[in-house]
């Protein structure tokens, strides 16, 4: 059994970055729970939400859409995943939830929305 210590989110737009051309893209609401279990081990549960919006003059909608997706290519942890909460876990945490404009301070030559593509996959290889 856990409590719910607090709750954290904030929302980001995922675009395909290498075709400028195409607008399509996906809002992203990252949630983050922390919880600690009755043994007093903490834990964060992310979990994300997802609305796909369609660029209107896309001819490749299904490439195009995976593309957008934060998870592209391995879509298999797309709906989130529960971390032991430690120093690292929790630095990954804030970079998380950092808007791009802060985040880009960072991220040194690599987009804000790339590094926080990193972040996400890295998180989800520490699942518990």
């Amino acid at each position: 059994m856990s409590t719910e210590l607090r709750t954290n989110s904030n929302s980001f737009i995922f675009n395909d970055e290498f075709n400028l051309l195409n607008k399509s893209y996906y809002n992203v609401k990252i949630i983050v729970k922390e919880l600690v279990y009755n043994s007093g081990a903490e834990y964060y549960d992310i979990s994300y939400e997802y609305e796909y919006i369609e660029d209107p003059n896309n001819t490749s909608q299904i490439e195009t859409k995976n593309k957008c997706h934060p998870f592209w290519p391995k879509l298999g942890s797309a709906s989130g995943y529960i971390i032991k909460k430690n120093a690292m876990t929790t630095t990954m945490v804030i970079y998380l939830l950092m808007n791009y404009e802060e985040l880009a301070k960072y991220s040194g030559n690599v987009t804000a929305q790339g590094y926080k593509r990193s972040i996400i996959a890295a998180l989800a290889l520490l699942w518990d």
